[in-house]
């Protein structure tokens, strides 16, 4: 799950020499006012927010966000064809062949995954990651408007150098060139999501990936289901059903080995462009499974866990020696 873009505006810099950073009486900041980042809203919708226009300085393009999230719906596009394909195929070709037990049992649990799986993916998709303004220094805080992101969004070489400047950074945080702003704990962009992963929905991705293979496997298990076996499936079916199968099993593989990927991650609490980094040297500290958890799904039950709510509300506040501290990344990549 791996990619993201650039954005606006000139801001002017005032005595950034002495700029340091000032969390919790840490270090004193002298910092004067910066410009931000100008944008206009083309469309209203009452349902998906403005949709908004920002153009590049000095560049021959525009790029566009529903609130927080930069407009790419290629990827959530594709997965619903590919939920939609998979699932009427299932329903069409594979149910009316199923032994009547499973065709009474069989709904409800696909159903009943999809409705996470579905949460879990639009939740990654949609939610604020955790992105911070480049000139966060100037406000300090850790939850801000989709108006106040914008306008704080790094697009011209300034701004870039600006947030990239070791005393402006927040704690357990990356700045990323692409998204234009910082991540908190930023695990990684995320191709199928078009967005990324960070510390307010890794949460999301963890279920998304979870759900996504319980839902996949209960189809790959329906042509189990089939009165005589999945070779009496008639060969008429077979066009609309192999690639379908082959899709489902692939996706249930792969899904499941992601939430196991995430896991050991945080069993050894790192994020992904840490684990990129540890051939650098960079160390991690050693602390529980629970901690680690805790750290992208929140200090409630263990219960909520599993429910693909988000995991902090708008009091969250990041500390310097964290148990994630995270670079910037500068790259992307």
């Amino acid at each position: 799950m791996d990619h993201q873009e650039d954005q606006l505006n000139t801001p002017i810099l005032h005595g950034t020499d002495n700029i340091t950073n000032n969390i919790a009486d840490k270090i004193t900041n002298d910092i004067t006012q910066i410009e931000k980042t100008s944008w206009k809203i083309k469309h209203s919708c009452c349902c998906c927010g403005p949709y908004i226009e920002l153009s590049v300085p000095n560049k021959k393009r525009k790029r566009h966000f529903l609130r927080h999230w930069e407009f790419k719906p290629g990827m959530p596009i594709f997965v619903i064809l590919v939920i939609l394909y998979t699932t009427i195929t299932h329903f069409v070709c594979i149910f009316p062949l199923q032994y009547f037990i499973a065709q009474i049992i069989s709904p409800f649990i696909i159903v009943f995954f999809l409705i996470l799986f579905l949460s879990s993916y639009f939740g990654a998709v949609c939610m604020d990651p955790g992105f911070l303004p480049y000139n966060w220094i100037e406000t300090k805080r850790f939850k801000y408007s989709w108006e106040e992101q914008l306008s704080g969004l790094a697009v011209t070489d300034s701004q870039f150098a600006f947030a990239t400047s070791t005393p402006n950074r927040p704690p357990q945080c990356s700045f990323s060139h692409s998204a234009g702003r910082y991540v908190m704990r930023a695990d990684h962009i995320c191709g199928w999501v078009a967005n990324w992963i960070g510390k307010r929905n890794h949460k999301q991705f963890m279920l998304m990936n979870l759900y996504g293979g319980f839902f996949s496997s209960s189809l790959v298990a329906g042509f189990f289901c089939v009165e005589g076996g999945p070779l009496k499936i008639d060969s008429k079916y077979l066009l609309p059903t192999l690639p379908a199968f082959c899709i489902e099993l692939s996706f249930a593989l792969t899904l499941f080995s992601m939430f196991a990927t995430t896991l050991v991650d945080l069993k050894r609490n790192r994020a992904k462009i840490q684990k990129m980094r540890e051939s650098a040297g960079e160390q991690t500290t050693k602390i529980s499974m629970r901690q680690s958890m805790e750290e992208v799904c929140g200090s409630g039950s263990c219960c909520s866990w599993c429910i693909p709510t988000p995991a902090f509300d708008d009091t969250l506040i990041l500390q310097y020696d964290p148990y994630i501290t995270c670079e910037p990344d500068e790259s992307d990549e």
